[in-house]
């Protein structure tokens, strides 16, 4: 235990989330890029318009990411890394199947929102 009451693999984990899953950090992105817009300089607005224009016509999101990084082991390196262990460990999920999932029908997203059933 730590002296603020938190136990050393608690505050790991938090940390860890905190990386791996950036959403409560968009706001704090949107800013800083919309400040670079407005006050940045020709260089950095041109870089961002790169990258605008790279999000909007990368085909990788609906073909499941690169295939280059599939092929070096590389995805599959980083699913196993001590990192994303931490960081799943932060929710600990049970997946139960109530019905079957053929895989030919694949792939499929699985979802749990972490806070219950919402509806």
């Amino acid at each position: 235990k730590w002296t603020w009451g938190i136990d050393a693999m608690d505050a790991l984990h938090c940390a860890t989330f905190m990386c791996a899953y950036p959403l409560n950090n968009i706001a704090a992105c949107l800013t800083v890029t919309a400040l670079a817009v407005a006050r940045g300089g020709i260089y950095l607005r041109s870089a961002i318009a790169a990258y605008v224009c790279w999000i909007l016509l990368d085909p990788s999101p609906t073909k499941g990411g690169y295939e280059w990084l599939w092929k070096l082991g590389i995805t599959d390196m980083l699913r196993r890394s001590w990192f994303w262990r931490y960081a799943a460990q932060y929710f600990p999920v049970t997946l139960k199947a109530t019905a079957p999932v053929p895989a030919e029908k694949g792939p499929y997203i699985f979802v749990c929102h972490p806070h219950g059933t919402i509806g």
